[in-house]
C-alpha cells in the first residue's frame, strides 16, 4: 500500500478571511507551484435562484448577455493570458478568472460590476451599455440551444436521470416554452429579483499574500454594497438548495424517447442510490467502480459488441453518493441493454467472491495511488478546494482521508456493500432505469407509438410522473 503523507499544517489550508452575510471569503497563498498566477473563483447565491422555469431561463440569459457583453474585453484580457467565465448554477451564479495576478482583479472588478447592474433594476429596461439588439441575439441563441439540448440519446438519458433524482429540474422544453413571449420588461425585473438578495462565497488563491487578498475583500465588499439600497445579504441558511429525491427500495423504469427523428442509439442509464455522503460509503463505491469498469467494458463492449459507449462510474450528486452504469447501443433494444447490464452484476458477484487477495490488493493500491497523485496545475489544485468550498462540506484533505479509510477497508466488507446497493438478488436495492429509445433502426424495434414532435412533453411526464411515485420525498439539506 502506497505511503500516506501526513496531513497538512494549518498554514497549507484555506484561511477565512471574512465571514458576513454579504461575503465568505477564503484564501491560500500557493507554496507549491511558484509562479505568477492567481485564481479567484466565486460563486452568488441567490434566494430566489431555481425558484421556477422562468428564473432559470432569466438566469441563463443574464449570463448569455453579460459574457455576450464583455466578449471583447475578455478576448484582450485572453490576449495577456487572463481567462474569465460566468455560469449558472443550482444556487445562483458561478464566476471564474485566473491567470497573471497583476491585472487579474480589474478583470474581475468590470465582471462583477457589469453582472451587478442588473440588481436593483425597477426601470424595466436594460441597463447602460446594453442594447436590444444583443438581447434579442442572446434570446435567440437560446431558443437554438433549448431546441438542440438532448439531441443525442446518451445526453437525453444523463438529463433525464438527473431530473429524476433532483427535485427540481427544467428540460428543453420547458425552457423553451417560457421563453416563448419573454420581453425585457420581464426580464429585468426577474434578474433584479434574482440578484436582490445574495450571499457571495469566493477562493482566492496562487501568488497572492494576505494583503493583496484583503484588497481584493474589501473591493468585493464594496461592489456588493454600491449595488445594493440597504441589506442584500444573504445567510447560509437561506440559500437556495436542490434537494434529492429519496428512491424507494425498488426497481423503477423510465422509459422515454429520443427526439431526433434519425436517432440510431439507444441508451439505458442504471443509477443505484446508496445514500448520504460518508467517507466509508464514497471509497467503497469508488472501489467497486474501479474492480467493475474494466470486465464490464470487456465483456458488454468488447465480447458482445454491443456498442462503443460502455462505461461504470460513482456519482456524488448534492451530498448523495450513487452507483451509474451507462451503455449506448445502434444494435440492441433498451430491453436488451438492461437484460445483459443485469447478467453482468450477476455474474460479477462470483468474480468478487473467486478474486484473491493479491488481485484485491491490486485494485485498492492502483485506487490509492489515484487519489494520492499530485495536481499538476494551479487550476487544478484550486478546482479540489473550491468543490469544498461551493458545496458546503469543507473537507480540505477528503482524498487523504478517503485513502486512510481504504487502507482498512477489507474483502468482505466489500461484498457485502455490493449485495446491498447493487446485486440483483437484494429486490430492495434503490434502483432507476432511465431508457431512451431510438427513432429507427435495429435499436428502435421496442419503442412507444410518440412522434418527435411529442417526444419532449412525453418525456417530461415521465419525470412528474416518477416524481409522484416517490411521493417528493428528498434527503434535505446535507451540506
Amino acid at each position: 500500500f502506497p505511503p500516506i503523507p501526513p496531513a497538512s499544517t494549518q498554514s497549507r489550508l484555506p484561511k477565512l478571511l471574512c465571514n458576513t452575510n454579504e461575503l465568505k471569503l477564503w484564501h491560500l497563498h500557493d507554496r507549491v507551484f511558484k509562479r505568477p498566477i492567481a485564481e479567484l473563483r466565486l460563486q452568488l447565491n441567490c434566494a430566489e435562484a431555481n425558484k421556477s422555469v422562468l428564473h432559470k431561463v432569466c438566469a441563463d440569459l443574464l449570463v448569455n448577455l453579460v459574457c455576450y457583453n464583455l466578449a471583447e474585453i475578455s478576448y484582450m484580457a485572453s490576449m495577456c493570458e487572463i481567462g474569465s467565465s460566468l455560469s449558472t448554477n443550482d444556487r445562483g451564479f458561478s464566476m471564474r478568472v485566473h491567470g497573471f495576478d497583476d491585472k487579474l482583479m480589474k478583470l474581475f472588478a468590470i465582471m462583477l460590476e457589469t453582472l451587478l447592474k442588473f440588481r436593483n433594476n425597477d426601470t424595466k429596461q436594460l441597463p447602460e451599455g446594453f442594447t436590444t439588439e444583443s438581447f434579442d441575439l442572446v434570446v435567440e441563441a437560446y431558443r437554438r440551444a433549448c431546441t438542440n439540448s438532448g439531441i443525442k440519446a446518451k445526453k437525453l438519458a444523463s438529463n433525464v436521470r438527473i431530473r429524476c433524482i433532483c427535485q427540481k429540474g427544467y428540460s428543453g422544453r420547458q425552457r423553451l416554452e417560457a421563453i416563448e413571449n419573454i420581453d425585457i420588461a420581464t426580464f429585468t425585473t426577474i434578474a433584479s429579483d434574482l440578484l436582490g438578495k445574495i450571499g457571495v462565497e469566493g477562493f482566492y488563491t496562487g501568488n497572492i499574500d494576505v494583503p493583496t487578498a484583503n484588497k481584493a475583500k474589501e473591493a468585493i465588499l464594496d461592489l456588493l454594497k454600491k449595488s445594493c439600497s440597504g441589506n442584500g445579504g444573504l445567510s447560509r441558511k437561506k440559500y437556495a438548495s436542490q434537494f434529492v429525491l429519496k428512491l424507494p427500495p425498488k426497481t423503477t423504469e423510465v422509459i422515454c424517447v429520443a427526439k431526433n427523428p434519425t436517432e440510431i442509439n439507444s441508451a439505458v442509464e442504471v443509477y443505484l442510490q446508496v445514500g448520504k455522503d460518508n467517507t466509508k460509503d464514497r471509497v467503497m463505491v469508488d472501489l467497486l467502480t474501479d474492480i467493475m469498469y474494466e470486465p464490464m467494458y470487456a465483456e458488454i463492449r468488447t465480447k458482445d459488441q454491443f456498442g462503443y459507449d460502455v462505461s461504470c462510474d460513482s456519482r456524488w450528486t448534492n451530498g448523495v453518493i450513487g452507483i451509474h452504469f451507462c451503455v449506448v447501443s445502434a444494435v440492441k433494444t433498451v430491453q436488451e441493454i438492461q437484460d445483459r447490464i443485469e447478467r453482468f452484476l450477476i455474474e460479477f458477484r462470483q468474480s468478487l467472491v473467486d478474486m484473491n487477495d493479491e488481485a484485491f490488493m491490486g485494485h485498492m493500491v492502483g485506487l490509492a495511488k489515484e487519489k494520492l497523485n499530485m495536481f499538476n496545475s494551479l487550476s487544478e489544485a484550486t478546482s479540489s478546494l473550491w468543490d469544498e468550498i461551493r458545496d458546503g462540506r469543507y473537507l480540505w484533505e477528503a482524498t487523504r482521508e478517503e485513502v486512510v479509510c481504504l487502507k482498512s477497508i477489507t474483502k468482505e466488507e466489500t461484498l457485502k456493500a455490493y449485495d446491498e446497493w447493487i446485486s440483483p438478488n437484494n429486490i430492495k436495492r434503490r434502483q432507476v432505469i432511465v431508457k431512451v429509445v431510438a427513432s429507427e433502426g435495429p435499436a428502435s424495434a421496442v419503442r412507444p407509438d410518440v412522434q418527435c414532435d411529442e417526444a419532449g412533453k412525453h418525456n417530461d411526464s415521465c419525470v412528474e410522473s416518477f416524481h409522484a411515485f416517490c411521493k417528493h420525498q428528498t434527503f434535505g439539506k446535507i451540506y
